[in-house]
């Protein structure tokens, strides 16, 4: 990373609930360090997340909504 310090981290998981739980150590680590943990994970594994309070912010990601035009990156610039 260079000299350069940084403070804030967002964390991206989208996959199996099994993935979310592995990766509570890491964040308790980068959380421990000073950092800021932001986390996104898909909506329906948002609700672990509030079990363990190691982030500051979890961003649900809309995974189930086929009509979610979350799920059309090609989309995104005609929003």
């Amino acid at each position: 990373m260079g000299s350069r310090e940084w403070s804030r981290v967002l964390v991206v998981r989208l996959s199996s609930m099994g993935d979310v739980a592995r990766m509570l150590p890491s964040l308790a680590a980068l959380k421990a360090s000073g950092r800021e943990v932001h986390v996104t994970v898909e909506d329906r594994f948002a609700g672990l997340l509030d079990l363990f309070p190691i982030a500051d912010r979890v961003v649900p990601y809309p995974r189930r909504g086929p009509g979610s035009p979350a799920r059309h990156p090609v989309a995104w610039s005609h929003a």
